[in-house]
């Protein structure tokens, strides 16, 4: 068009020279349009060329993220297979995006199931309302996930379950997901029930252990009130009361506030081999060994508020031994003035470690004697029957021709003599089981549980964690002991008819717990069990004695119905001395 224009504007044919101006002017505005339209046409080309440009960026962005993506979730399955938790990603209606294997191992389900329905519809029933709705709340707001439910496994086995997570946000999206652990917390849920009833029965002990301070405290008051009554009463007597301080058996001295000696009598000067010129110059502090010193100046605070107080503690001598005593202390007996009795109780103390070591050796010769006793009777007068069986059986086989009543006595004496063998065996046995050092104690216990059920008509159950390693033989011997007097006393007093036999090991301890289902044990005789044979018996004593000789702790206590009896060792290895485990 434009070239038509400018040849008609050359032409003659235009005759009017208002036409062809007008002509021009159209000519002018047609080359305008057109670099218009060039100028447009290149922008469109630049913009498709930037448009293409960002396009490649995008693609290769996308690209990267997808790698990442890609990345991240094989992160994510090494790192939930590899940690000690059950990972998982739920989608906000609480399907599952990816669980671990140990997540199914936990929970219990498949992973098509975890996968097509929601996860909280899947555990305990009694848990599922208030998990699902706690579950909503937490989606609807963004927040970080905690809660804790049980879970129903399909072998009926109940877990509970500690679930932590966070939303994983997306800038675009919002909130698709949340990401988390799930850890088995079933023992520590034990561990806190069972905090919960300690806690419960040691306020009920509390109550009663205050109660009866209250009323010893009430007690000692009145002793202190009669006492200050007769110190008034005896001051005009004070050379009496001079003679029965110089004389008494007992070590006394007299101290002050700042626990300067003001006095002490013969058998002080005796136990602290000072002259009474040279112990009065002394304080208190003087007279104990360096390391008690230390938090003197608390406990004598404390000493001076509580009135009295008693106990065990070692003093120092003039030469620089020491002494073990024990203290009785009473505070300001006169304004200021405050009496310690002393007893030496070295020797005595000496004995009963002596004692300790001459009941030890006694324990230990008494189960080598059942045990060489044992052997006797099984070795000796066992095979005596044997062979006194053998020549039965010779004769037995003259039988057919031999008088009737003959016949009768060979029968009679054949049985006598099977009784015998078998009560022989019985005896030796239970004197010490030779399996015991043949084989060890789980052979042995499973022996002597199983005469001891068919003999009592008690079942005994158990529950027997091995220990992956020998242990000595008078380890073995004492657990045996105790399983033996604990079972014998079950079928003399606890008239239960089910007991319970259960042994593992915690780090270095050997635990060897029997409970039964009876009437119990008096909680009297529990508390008084210092008091060996006359609080719970020869045979209960005899084990406190094996357990505390190998260094370990027994405890007697309710169970509600029936007895504990715990015995915690320390795990001892066999030596080159001992049999095998």
């Amino acid at each position: 068009m434009l070239n038509v224009f400018q040849r008609l504007s050359r032409s003659n044919l235009v005759p009017h020279r208002t036409a062809r101006q007008e002509l021009e002017l159209e000519l002018a505005r047609g080359r305008e349009a057109e670099r218009e339209l060039v100028a447009a046409y290149r922008a469109m080309e630049e913009r498709l060329a930037q448009h293409a440009n960002d396009l490649a960026r995008a693609n290769e962005d996308l690209g990267k993220e997808m790698a990442r993506c890609k990345s991240a979730e094989a992160r994510f399955s090494a790192i939930s297979e590899s940690v000690p938790y059950g990972a998982w990603i739920y989608k906000l209606d609480g399907t599952a995006v990816q669980v671990s294997q140990l997540y199914l191992e936990l929970t219990g389900v498949t992973i098509e199931a975890a996968k097509k329905t929601p996860w909280f519809t899947l555990i305990h029933a009694e848990d599922r309302q208030r998990v699902e709705m706690l579950w909503k709340q937490t989606v609807a707001t963004g927040r970080a996930w905690d809660c804790e439910f049980r879970v129903l496994r399909a072998d009926g086995e109940v877990r509970h379950l500690l679930s932590l997570g966070a939303p994983l946000e997306d800038p675009q999206s919002g909130i698709p997901s949340y990401a988390g652990f799930q850890l088995d917390v079933t023992e520590r849920v034990r561990l806190r029930d069972e905090l919960v009833r300690l806690k419960g029965a040691l306020e009920v002990q509390v109550g009663e252990k205050t109660e009866e301070l209250r009323e010893a405290n009430r007690h000692l008051l009145l002793d202190l009130a009669e006492r200050v009554k007769a110190e008034l009463a005896l001051r005009d007597s004070e050379s009496q009361l001079r003679a029965m301080f110089e004389n008494a058996l007992d070590a006394m001295v007299l101290l002050d506030n700042d626990r300067k000696v003001l006095d002490a009598n013969e058998s002080a000067l005796q136990l602290f081999e000072y002259p009474h010129a040279a112990i009065e110059k002394l304080r208190w502090d003087d007279l104990l060994p360096v390391e008690r010193q230390q938090g003197l100046e608390d406990r004598w605070k404390d000493f001076l508020q509580g009135g009295t107080k008693r106990g065990e503690i070692n003093v120092k001598r003039a030469g620089g031994n020491s002494r073990l005593v024990a203290f009785s202390s009473r505070a300001n007996i006169l304004p200021g003035r405050h009496l310690i009795t002393l007893k030496d109780i070295t020797d005595h103390r000496e004995a009963e470690d002596s004692l300790r070591m001459l009941s030890h050796r006694l324990m230990r010769l008494q189960d080598d004697e059942r045990r060489r006793i044992a052997r006797e009777l099984h070795d000796s007068t066992g095979q005596c029957l044997a062979a006194l069986r053998m020549h039965l059986d010779a004769i037995a086989s003259a039988a057919p021709n031999m008088p009737r009543k003959a016949q009768k006595s060979l029968a009679d004496a054949v049985t006598i003599c099977r009784s015998c063998t078998a009560d022989i065996r019985t005896i030796s046995y239970l004197l010490h089981p030779p399996m015991l050092d043949e084989v060890g104690l789980m052979p042995a216990l499973e022996w002597y549980v199983s005469g001891f059920s068919e003999r009592s008509g008690i079942a005994v159950s158990r529950e027997i964690i091995d220990t992956h390693q020998p242990l000595s033989r008078e380890l073995n011997t004492a657990l045996f002991r105790i399983i033996q007097e604990a079972l014998a006393n079950i079928h003399k007093h606890a008239e239960s008819k089910e007991a319970t036999i259960r042994l593992y090991h915690n780090e270095n301890l050997v635990i060897l717990e029997i409970t039964d289902s009876g009437k119990g044990i008096d909680p009297a005789r529990v508390q008084n069990r210092r008091n060996g044979v006359r609080g719970l018996g020869v045979g209960i004593a005899g084990m406190c004695e094996r357990v505390r000789q190998l260094g370990g702790m027994l405890e007697i206590e309710p169970a509600n119905p029936g007895t504990l009896v715990r015995a915690s060792l320390p795990i001892k290895i066999m030596g080159e001395n001992y049999g095998n485990a």
